[in-house]
């Protein structure tokens, strides 16, 4: 999938230039990090097919509506910052 590709490059490229920015530790890139302690709430998707065919159709539809739903959320948290709301 193209866009998922494009924003992942482009996340390793911000995260690059943070690095270099700030002079940070390239060690603490491979260091573990603690997610489930980072983050409260997460979304976690689990999905299923009779075969390899519907899988990649389904997988296809879900990635599709996962990268809408970030689009939305990422909109309203805009609208929320915009408006005064954090």
């Amino acid at each position: 999938m193209l866009g998922y590709e494009v924003s992942v490059i482009l996340s390793l490229i911000l995260l690059v230039q943070a690095m270099v920015l700030h002079n940070g530790d390239w060690l603490e890139l491979f260091e573990p990090y603690r997610f489930f302690e980072a983050y409260k709430n997460y979304l976690q998707i689990d999905i299923a097919a009779e075969n390899d065919d519907d899988m990649l159709n389904w997988k296809g539809w879900v990635e599709s509506r996962l990268c809408y739903l970030v689009m939305k959320v990422i909109h309203y948290n805009l609208w929320m910052w915009q408006n005064g709301h954090y």
